[in-house]
C-alpha cells in the first residue's frame, strides 16, 4: 500500500561453472516488509516455498512510517474524521547467499534455509529495520517469525508469533467460515490480541463444509 516493490537478484563472481560447485549472489529490496519481499526472491529462485511471514507490529515511533498522503481519500476523511495510516518503516535489504554455479539456484532444501538465513541475520543486524526475526523450517516450507520489537518507549522485548500460537478445538462438521473464525477466536485468546478477518470471499467460505479439530 503506497510503495512498490523493487527487488533484484545480481550474480556476481566466476562465470557458470560445473553442476556442484557455487557462487556468491546478492539478493536486494527496496519495499516493505523487505525480510518478505526478500523471502519472495528466494523462494522465486529455489521452488521451496519460503514466504510465510508474520509482521510484527511497532508501537516505537522510530519504527514507523506515516504513508496517509496518497492512501486515504477525501471521501474516507469525511466519512471517518481525521485518520493516519502508519507502517512500520522499511530501507534496503542486502544479502549475498550462495547459488549453484550451473543452476543458479541454491542446491537443494538446506542451500535455501542458509540463504535464507543470511538474509534473516543481515536484516536482524542492520539497525535500521523494525523487529527481530527468525527462521523456522516447518515439514519442508520456512517460515520467518518476530522474536523481538522495540516498545514504545524504544526497549528490546520478546514476543511470540502469533500464528504459532496453539490452538485447541473439538473435530466436528462446520463451514470453513465457522473453522476460521473458531481458530482467530482461540489465537485471540491465548495471545490477548484482537484478530479480524480482512478482505475474504466469505460467501465461498460460508458453503463450503469440512470436518477438523485440533488439539
Amino acid at each position: 500500500m503506497g510503495a512498490m516493490a523493487v527487488a533484484a537478484v545480481a550474480f556476481i563472481g566466476a562465470e557458470a561453472g560445473a553442476f556442484g560447485q557455487s557462487r556468491p549472489a546478492t539478493i536486494a529490496v527496496d519495499t516493505y516488509p523487505p525480510l518478505e519481499a526478500a523471502a519472495s526472491e528466494i523462494e522465486k529462485i529455489s521452488g521451496i516455498p519460503v514466504t510465510h511471514y508474520e509482521d510484527i507490529g511497532c508501537d516505537y515511533p522510530g519504527d514507523q512510517r506515516d504513508i496517509t498522503a496518497g492512501n486515504v481519500t477525501p471521501e474516507q476523511i469525511q466519512l471517518h474524521g481525521a485518520v493516519k495510516v502508519i507502517v512500520p518503516r522499511g530501507a534496503t535489504l542486502t544479502a549475498a547467499i550462495a547459488v549453484d554455479s550451473s543452476t543458479s539456484r541454491p542446491s537443494g532444501p538446506e542451500a535455501t534455509e542458509a540463504a535464507l538465513e543470511r538474509v534473516n541475520s543481515a536484516y536482524n543486524t542492520s539497525g535500521t529495520l523494525p523487529g527481530r526475526f527468525r527462521v523456522v523450517d516447518s515439514f519442508g516450507a520456512f517460515f520467518a517469525q518476530p522474536v523481538a520489537l522495540r516498545n514504545g518507549s524504544g526497549s528490546a522485548v520478546a514476543v511470540r508469533a502469533v500464528f504459532s500460537e496453539p490452538t485447541t478445538f473439538p473435530e466436528e462438521q462446520r463451514s470453513r467460515f465457522e473453522t476460521l473464525l473458531l481458530i482467530l477466536a482461540e489465537v485471540a485468546k491465548g495471545t490477548g490480541l484482537t484478530i479480524d478477518i480482512g478482505m475474504v470471499s466469505v460467501n465461498g467460505l460460508a458453503m463450503a463444509q469440512l470436518a477438523i479439530g485440533a488439539d
